[in-house]
């Protein structure tokens, strides 16, 4: 009897492990100023939307602005959507992926530029039954910027 009390209350600890822990927001350097030209720098920022198969929504050279949101799909190495754990009867997972980037490009001088871009990340949180693998909900929540972005499109500029 003192055996089937203790595995009761080990099985029913183990069933409260599921959990979300949320990211945290990290400081990311998001602005950096190029030698080059204006025209240089825009070129080479357009040339990376190509190259990258990301789909642009807004693009205004006059202002400087371009803007794209975008599905990432099952990978997060442009964000932290924070972690999940399942439990018994809970399985919890990180899915859909999405993404909004804002650029802006500044002319300081003939051959200076600044770029700084702003990202901003989301996903859904699904939530299954781990008995019977049946959807049970969802909720989107927020992600952060790992800083990888920003680095691959400061890199292309670069080159």
């Amino acid at each position: 009897m003192k055996n089937l009390i203790i595995i009761i209350l080990s099985l029913i600890l183990i069933s409260c492990g599921h959990s979300y822990f949320p990211a945290s927001v990290r400081e990311i350097d998001n602005t950096k100023t190029f030698q080059m030209s204006y025209e240089q720098t825009w070129m080479k920022i357009i040339d990376w939307f190509a190259l990258h198969n990301t789909p642009i929504k807004t693009i205004d050279k006059a202002s400087g602005l371009i803007a794209s949101d975008y599905e990432l799909g099952s990978t997060s190495k442009y964000c932290d959507c924070g972690r999940v754990n399942s439990d018994f009867f809970l399985r919890l997972s990180i899915e859909e992926y999405s993404g909004n980037i804002n650029i802006l490009v500044r002319k300081l001088s003939d051959d200076t530029t600044r770029v700084t871009i702003s990202t901003f990340f989301s996903a859904v949180k699904k939530i299954y039954d781990n008995m019977d693998h049946r959807y049970l909900r969802d909720e989107k929540i927020k992600c952060y910027s790992s800083g990888l972005l920003e680095q691959d499109i400061f890199h292309s500029i670069s080159k």
